[in-house]
């Protein structure tokens, strides 16, 4: 049995995400690959994810950034989208990270990141 489709999944991790500069490295022969860095903080927020449930289909998300580990010239969104989608996509949390309809990101008080994910409701 899968994991139980949720309405609002929240995720909080103390592992704050790398910045899409530093998650594939060039390998001759081998083409573009994760980094040492990228796999350590995907194993290590992974077991923030464990057992959360799953969205199916279209979603949004909210995610929040640890204010305190940015470098004071840090881009918001260099941090908080590719690796922390990837990651939710290698969890099941979610399907693809195609089917984001809505993404806001912000720089706040957490320890690594905050997600909260829900089901995207097309207004009437």
């Amino acid at each position: 049995m899968g994991p139980a489709i949720h309405s609002v999944i929240t995720i909080t991790s103390a592992h704050f995400p790398p910045s899409v500069n530093s998650l594939f490295r060039n390998v001759a022969g081998k083409g573009r690959v994760r980094t040492k860095r990228y796999k350590e903080w995907a194993a290590a927020a992974g077991w923030d994810c464990v057992r959360k449930g799953s969205i199916a289909g279209p979603f949004q998300i909210a995610i929040i950034l640890s204010r305190k580990k940015r470098r004071f010239n840090a881009d918001l969104d260099n941090h908080g989208t590719k690796a922390i989608l990837d990651l939710l996509v290698s969890h099941q949390v979610i399907e693809d990270d195609s089917l984001a309809e809505r993404i806001s990101i912000e720089w706040g008080d957490c320890e690594g990141f905050f997600a909260e994910i829900r089901p995207f409701m097309v207004p009437l």
